[in-house]
């Protein structure tokens, strides 16, 4: 048996409301771009999406990376100040250097245009910026002139050798160099600045603030040219990025007013303005840009990507979206290509298996972390800490289905594939609820906290682990349920259960570890003890035979129930932990993790 790794389904950036992110583009090919989320550096291919490596070996959440120009090497900041500059050539990301240039959080990096000057800024105790040597972290000057944390910072592509930097404290300053020195601050803005950038030529650099204000400065001598102002059709909120066009006649501006605007630098005025919704609400505010090439991206306060149409400035050619926090629930239509995850913040996101994520829905469905997602027959079944129940139809793009709100926290969710409509939800009271179409027909107490629900294909049984370290086997009576008898003998809470696709085999795991097999009342298989952690969950294959785990440990293993010592161990799947694995079909498997991604392995027996 195998494995390989097919389809990459990335998370959003990490965003933040009020401060601009960042991307950064690849300046030698112009085929990917980066950004970041979690302790992640994400390097996405920008013509196909689905083509995705994943830099994970920061300690600390990433904060912004950047591209030298020659292409071969990525320079990363985390929260903490640690800066990691490795190669992009090979699988491994070898680690050419480590160095803590501030204490604090780096907000921008940029490299000098021969790729042997790196400059950060950002938010440390006393030190708010610094320029060093890339292979060697040997400083190039000094970065001084600031009161508060560094926003931006940009080196002039070409010579001579020129750096500019914008902060909080409403000012942009002027170095030369190098060794990089302060000359002087330009101080027109009259709020924090969030984005400086030079043109690709050098000419001009400029920079956006939240005061709504634009200014372009002369590349050379970082004297002020003009303002970039237009009072008819100019932002109506804080100016978040700017990004120049290949030929450097044209800006890219993002805003908190939810529209990002075109301007011609030599006119000053907005040549088209971009729009995302006919409603906008907050989480439409503009947020980063990056201009690559044919390609106009922005990034909103959801964390979506935009791929920006001039033609059709009113929608967007296309739209990455993905989880930007834990990716917890994971559902696959079997009738379609189509598969949905749930998050930690309240999402839902709708996927299509070659394709990507789709449009999908507009709202979150929930508001707080999902912990119960299926689909059966055209419907949507979610559950979620916030103690709701939603079933919605895969047609719609809006959650105005059926919801059912109770009294009691939510601890697990079951729905029958053989009577559509029909689910039982666990309940931290040790009560059971039989619902059908999100209308509670009936009431069980049991003696523990339920802890993961399942129903027999033929939807006669139901399998109910709990707290205890138990499961029950229950079949349905009037609405409620019977127990059958109690499978015992785990030595950790039951984490998930699933019935084989012909019904006659019950899979267990629990947080000792273990994955253990039975066939009614007889523990088929038990000794499946090789993760190191909590087991989380647990799918079987249709052809009965060969199944798939995945845990806190980060590792998915492939298992085999007529050769038990034959397995696959996939090994840091996802980074922090993986929450939900699924077959999609006999060959393909989908998880999803902690670290906000979705992955499919093929995998060949």
């Amino acid at each position: 048996m195998s494995f390989s790794k097919r389809h990459f389904y990335s998370s959003s950036p990490r965003v933040e409301r009020g401060r601009a992110i960042h991307l950064k583009g690849d300046p030698k090919k112009g085929k990917n771009f980066l950004y970041c989320n979690g302790s992640s550096v994400f390097i996405i291919d920008i013509d196909n999406p689905l083509i995705c490596d994943q830099y994970t070996e920061h300690q600390y959440n990433t904060t912004v990376a950047a591209y030298s120009p020659s292409g071969y090497y990525i320079a990363s900041g985390d929260s903490a100040g640690y800066v990691r500059i490795w190669d992009t050539i090979n699988q491994e990301h070898v680690l050419k250097l480590e160095i803590r240039p501030i204490s604090g959080a780096i907000y921008d990096i940029d490299w000098t245009f021969d790729s042997k000057r790196i400059v950060v800024g950002g938010d440390g105790k006393d030190v708010f910026g610094c320029a060093f040597l890339w292979d060697t972290g040997a400083t190039v000057g000094t970065i001084a002139g600031h009161s508060k944390p560094i926003t931006s910072v940009s080196f002039k592509p070409n010579r001579p050798f020129k750096l500019v930097t914008s902060s909080e404290d409403q000012q942009c300053n002027f170095y030369k160099g190098p060794p990089f020195k302060f000359t002087h601050s330009l101080r027109e803005h009259e709020k924090f600045i969030n984005c400086t950038r030079f043109s690709p030529d050098g000419k001009f650099f400029m920079s956006v603030g939240s005061d709504r204000k634009g200014f372009l400065y002369n590349g050379k001598e970082g004297t002020l040219v003009k303002e970039i102002s237009d009072n008819e059709n100019g932002h109506k909120g804080g100016i978040y990025s700017l990004s120049w066009s290949p030929d450097s006649t044209q800006v890219l501006t993002a805003s908190a007013d939810k529209t990002c605007k075109l301007w011609d630098i030599e006119t000053s005025k907005v040549v088209t303005t971009f729009t995302f919704s006919e409603r906008p609400t907050v989480q439409h505010q503009q947020l980063g840009t990056l201009w690559q090439g044919k390609h106009m991206l922005s990034v909103n306060l959801g964390g979506d990507i935009s791929y920006l149409d001039a033609q059709n400035p009113n929608t967007p050619h296309k739209v990455i979206k993905g989880h930007m926090k834990l990716s917890k629930k994971l559902a696959v239509d079997k009738k379609s290509d189509n598969f949905y995850t749930g998050g930690s913040n309240g999402y839902i996101r709708s996927w299509k298996y070659d394709e990507g994520s789709l449009e999908g829905f507009k709202e979150k469905a929930h508001e707080n972390t999902v912990i119960g997602l299926d689909v059966c027959e055209e419907q949507i079944y979610s559950l979620s800490k916030d103690n709701k129940f939603l079933i919605t139809p895969t047609t719609e793009t809006e959650f105005n289905g059926i919801q059912t709100t109770f009294d009691v926290s939510p601890t697990c969710l079951g729905v029958s594939k053989a009577q559509p409509g029909l689910s039982f939800i666990g309940f931290l009271d040790s009560t059971i609820k039989t619902l059908n179409q999100g209308d509670v027909k009936g009431t069980t107490k049991i003696d523990c906290i339920p802890t993961c629900i399942a129903v027999s294909p033929d939807g006669e049984t139901v399998a109910v682990g709990g707290k205890d370290k138990k499961i029950r086997i229950m079949v349905i009576s009037n609405n409620e349920l019977e127990t059958l008898y109690v499978l015992e003998g785990h030595r950790g809470q039951i984490t998930d259960v699933k019935f084989s696709p012909n019904g006659g085999m019950l899979a267990v795991t629990d947080s000792n570890r273990y994955l253990m097999i039975y066939k009614g009342k007889e523990l088929l298989l038990g000794e499946w003890c090789f993760h190191t952690a909590r087991v989380e969950c647990v799918d079987w294959n249709e052809d009965n035979i060969h199944l798939v785990s995945g845990s806190l440990d980060s590792a998915i293993f492939i298992w085999n129930i007529e050769q038990p010592k034959k397995r696959i161990k996939i090994k840091t799947a996802h980074i922090g932990g993986v929450s939900d694995v699924k077959w999609k079909n006999s060959n393909v498997v989908l998880s999803t993790g902690a670290d906000a991604t979705i992955k499919s392995w093929n995998i060949e027996f």
